[in-house]
Parts: C-alpha cells; sequence; structure tokens
C-alpha cells in the first residue's frame, strides 16, 4: 500500500507560513505575558525581539568571554540599550536602513509604553500613528496598531533567526535581505 505524498511547496510558500507561524508566536507571547495590558505587550514584544538582536550580533563578533560580553552589553555598555543594538545591526549589515529605520519606530514605540506615566494602549492617537509607519510584509498586513507592532517585529525576528542560515544552505529558503 503506497502512501500518498503531500504536495510539494514552494519556497515562497514555505518561507510564507513559517513567517506567519513566528508571527503568530510572537502575538501569543504578547497576549500570554500581558492579558489586555498594550503597555505589557509592547515592552515583551520588543524584550524578546532584542535578545534576537542581540544574539545575532554577538554572533558577528569574535567569541567573547562573559566579563568581555557584560562589559559590551551590560550597565553603560556601548551595547546596553535598544537604540545601540539597532544601529550596530544595520552597521554589520544585518538589515537594511528602511529596516533600521522602522525599527528606531518600533523603540519609540516601546520607549512611550515603558515611560507614560499614565495608562496608554495601542489605539492612543500617538501610539497608532507610530505602529502606521511599520509595515509588515506579511499578509496579515493589519490596521490594528497592535497587531501591526507584533508582526513587524515578529517578521524582522524572523529574519535575523533564519537568514544566515538560510543562505549558507544550498537548497534552503532563499531569504530576501531586508530592506
Amino acid at each position: 500500500m503506497s502512501q500518498k505524498k503531500e504536495p510539494q511547496l514552494s519556497p515562497e510558500e514555505t518561507l510564507r507560513q513559517e513567517i506567519e507561524r513566528v508571527v503568530k508566536s510572537s502575538e501569543e507571547y504578547g497576549r500570554e505575558h500581558s492579558g489586555d495590558s498594550g503597555r505589557a505587550a509592547a515592552i515583551l514584544i520588543a524584550a524578546d525581539f532584542e535578545n534576537v538582536l542581540q544574539a545575532k550580533i554577538e554572533d558577528e563578533f569574535v567569541k567573547l568571554n562573559r566579563e568581555d560580553r557584560d562589559t559590551l552589553f551590560d550597565g553603560h555598555g556601548a551595547l546596553s540599550t535598544f537604540s545601540a543594538k539597532i544601529e550596530i545591526g544595520y552597521a554589520l549589515g544585518l538589515y537594511g536602513r528602511k529596516t533600521r529605520n522602522r525599527l528606531r519606530v518600533a523603540k519609540n514605540i516601546r520607549d512611550d509604553f515603558a515611560h507614560a506615566a499614565e495608562p496608554l494602549d495601542f489605539d492612543a492617537s500617538s501610539i497608532s500613528n507610530h505602529c502606521k509607519k511599520l509595515e509588515p510584509n506579511s499578509a496579515n498586513n493589519s490596521d490594528d496598531p497592535r497587531e501591526r507592532y507584533s508582526c513587524y517585529l515578529g517578521e524582522v525576528k524572523y529574519h535575523l533567526e533564519h537568514a544566515s542560515a538560510a543562505n549558507a544552505i544550498p537548497d534552503r529558503h532563499n531569504l530576501p535581505p531586508l530592506p
């Protein structure tokens, strides 16, 4: 008895499905850890992204011992801030100018939530207007500001996690470089 083979997906379709999976995972992460709080979601989603960005930056450096790593990334280290990591990621060629500029917007959204003295949500006009500047590439290009924020950082996170490995291994997805 022969088994029926599943149709082979094109690399583009496989990539699209994987990006959607990562985006949903990022959204679930934000919801799971935030309840209904936009502030918590914004901060947690950005922190998750920042951790991946830092790991990718570290991959580009010589092997650092713990002390040297902490000197760079902790406290008042040169790469201790989200902003510094965004800039060095661009300088290392991890993404292009458009992505860097949009990551600056995402950082500003995160900062607005983190430093607001009053309750703040994604529906606030200042946040909503910033979120309109984020343009996720997935089919999930929602008008919902929280979803746009989550989708955009989820997609860039996916590219950071997979781009170099995908481009180094023949016959894997050829991920286009982030603009």
